[in-house]
């Protein structure tokens, strides 16, 4: 029989094919020979999300069989504080990280 794909575990198998998709590139794309800086960074991007992503995903999992956070959950406003902080962390911290990567980047590209 075929194993079924559960819905908890499609998340974690995006991150683990964005973590996988990006990893060759990081390694084998090497700054100071490859031809092709762009296709190097969004390999990087893709490694970075998905590094986040799978680990997001593995907290929020682990978070939600917590009886504290279920009982917020529960409550009408329990997780609008969560939901700040997401927000926050995606249009403030991941731009942030994406230009760190770059910078990298183009400091390893050009000779000093």
């Amino acid at each position: 029989m075929y194993r079924l794909i559960y819905p908890s575990e499609k998340p974690v198998a995006i991150g683990f094919l964005l973590f996988f998709l990006g990893l060759p590139g990081v390694i084998f794309l090497d700054p100071q020979t490859t031809h092709h800086p762009t296709l190097r960074f969004i390999a990087c991007c893709l490694f970075l999300v998905g590094w986040l992503w799978w680990h997001a995903v593995w907290f929020v999992q682990r978070w939600n069989r917590n009886p504290l956070a279920q009982k917020a959950h529960r409550s009408p406003n329990g997780f609008w504080w969560m939901r700040i902080v997401a927000i926050v962390l995606w249009l403030g911290v991941l731009p942030f990280a994406f230009l760190w990567v770059y910078h990298y980047l183009e400091r390893l590209r050009t000779p000093a």
